[in-house]
């Protein structure tokens, strides 16, 4: 007995897993393919792999293990990995580890670590020039670029800072209309008014 095929609906879905809820799923399936999900570092190490255009039995040589550890590895939670699994893998395919150990952080924390780790790596870019003049003329116009792309993060962040500001104390104006009984209208109802002599209108800030 054949399954039927379910009809395309249109709806667009952000994971595998809110697709099978909204058809029927069994919560069984549906738990598995979320735990999947989750992983982060085991499908990263596999996508470094693949872009290196090894097999896992290339890598397996090269780490000097068998092939059945790096399917194992593969197919496993971020949980399971060993910190020496990782850098196996990361230096049979040429990459580099970073690994950093912090308490929760607030956004500005996180920001500054980053930017530790710029300066580090700019660096030890510098130090790799040498005596070679094509290569620091490289490396300095990166620099350069550098510099402009972080300035314009910086600077649009503060113009978008500056925005909120001025629309924050737009929301702050009222009118108070003074005559016939005190009353409050918004900052939008400036220009109705009542123009009788005994009006007096005043903008305040709360």
């Amino acid at each position: 007995m054949s399954r039927p095929v379910p009809k395309a609906t249109g709806k667009r879905y952000r994971t595998t897993s809110e697709m099978l809820e909204d058809s029927g799923t069994s919560k069984e399936i549906i738990d598995s393919v979320k735990e999947v999900e989750a992983q982060t570092a085991v499908p990263l190490l596999v996508g470094l792999r693949v872009s290196k255009g090894l097999t896992q039995k290339d890598l397996a040589k090269a780490i000097g293990c068998s092939q059945g550890r790096i399917s194992k590895l593969e197919t496993g939670r971020d949980e399971d990995l060993r910190l020496q699994d990782i850098i196996d893998y990361t230096r049979a395919i040429d990459g580099g580890v970073w690994i950093t150990i912090v308490r929760p952080a607030t956004l500005v924390e996180h920001i500054k670590l980053h930017i530790r780790a710029l300066r580090q790596l700019t660096e030890e870019l510098v130090s790799l020039t040498g005596e070679d003049h094509a290569i620091s003329e490289g490396v300095n116009t990166f620099l350069d670029d550098l510099l402009l792309e972080t300035g314009r993060i910086v600077e649009n962040s503060k113009e978008k800072l500056v925005k909120k500001e001025v629309e924050s104390k737009k929301s702050e104006l009222e009118i108070t209309v003074l005559g016939g009984g005190e009353r409050k209208l918004g900052a939008r109802s400036i220009h109705g008014l009542p123009q009788s002599a005994d009006s007096v209108a005043a903008v305040k800030k709360r």
